[in-house]
């Protein structure tokens, strides 16, 4: 019908790969990264190959595996040997 709207989801087939959030992403002259933490709780970029974008998540094709642990929100001037502090999980029901 002329004027109609349709909304419409879709189930993508995403080859197996590890889907992050797009808040976890920092592009740069260097390209797309992520920050992880590393087991001495300092920061490494690691350089991360994008797949399919889905809005407000993003296939990684290549660079990040599922047991890395991925900084949610990283600031701009996040960098490689930063020290970071994991906060401990909130209670539940708060």
């Amino acid at each position: 019908l002329p004027g109609a709207y349709v909304d419409v989801a879709l189930t993508l087939k995403t080859d197996s790969n590890l889907v992050l959030p797009t808040n976890t992403l920092v592009f740069n002259a260097a390209g797309s990264r992520v920050a992880i933490v590393q087991a001495d709780n300092k920061i490494r970029m690691q350089p991360v190959t994008l797949g399919t974008d889905f809005g407000r998540e993003v296939e990684i094709k290549k660079g990040v595996t599922a047991e890395d642990k991925v900084v949610m929100n990283p600031p701009d001037s996040i960098g490689d040997g930063q020290a970071v502090a994991i906060a401990p999980d909130a209670p539940k029901g708060k």
